[in-house]
């Protein structure tokens, strides 16, 4: 889908064991989400979750599965066809009760867009426009779900955060001498240290409201 390359040597190596050890059916919660991967290439991550009701309680005997596709959009989100793939690959390889039910799940992920609030200096009061580019694209790399996060790896369900994070990202922005008063907020709403993110939530961009100072 979209052109996806095959599998990459390192992600085999991760997930070839576990596929050895349950042989290609979902006994665990965890191998829907190795299968899911298995189900095709445009697959970049998956995470398999209990099934909540709306009062937010498990629904017993349901799994949810979702699914990240390879894209560098801000916002991956797999289409109608993908989810149906990796529904009917996943259906032929788990107890015929949750099959036969229609209880498996396989959905795009819910994201929480994290705004950000700074003023910027730039070294150079001439190059404000670039500087101001180049922090507002540091920020969106940063907190992109797949290739974001202090490790470059990602954004995990339920991983916070942190206001320390952001602002060593803004630090190593070149032509930007200092930036002050860093915060984050989410729906407008300022948070302390980190943002808290809940466990069936990732961490995306929302928006940047850099104030230059020259």
């Amino acid at each position: 889908e979209g052109g996806a390359d095959g599998e990459a040597l390192d992600a085999l190596s991760r997930r070839a064991p576990q596929t050895a050890r349950d042989r290609g059916r979902a006994v665990a919660l965890s191998d829907y989400a190795t299968l899911a991967r298995e189900a095709s290439s445009a697959v970049a991550w998956a995470r398999a979750i209990p099934t909540l009701s709306a009062s937010g309680r498990t629904l017993p005997g349901w799994v949810t599965v979702i699914v990240v596709p390879h894209s560098l959009a801000p916002r991956p989100m797999p289409s109608v066809a993908l989810r149906q793939q990796i529904t009917r690959f996943l259906e032929a390889r788990a107890p015929a009760e949750l099959t036969a039910a229609g209880r498996i799940q396989v959905v795009g992920p819910e994201y929480l867009p994290i705004d950000v609030s700074a003023p910027i200096a730039p070294i150079t009061a001439s190059e404000a426009g670039n500087v101001e580019r180049s922090a507002r694209a540091a920020l969106s790399a940063f907190l992109h779900p797949l290739y974001g996060g202090p490790s470059g790896e990602g954004w995990d369900l339920g991983r916070p955060v942190f206001v320390s994070d952001v602002a060593a990202v803004l630090e190593r922005v070149a032509g930007l001498d200092y930036t002050e008063d860093l915060a984050l907020l989410v729906e407008g709403v300022p948070q302390a240290a980190e943002v808290r993110i809940a466990i069936d939530r990732i961490a995306v961009a929302g928006t940047f409201r850099l104030k230059l100072k020259v």
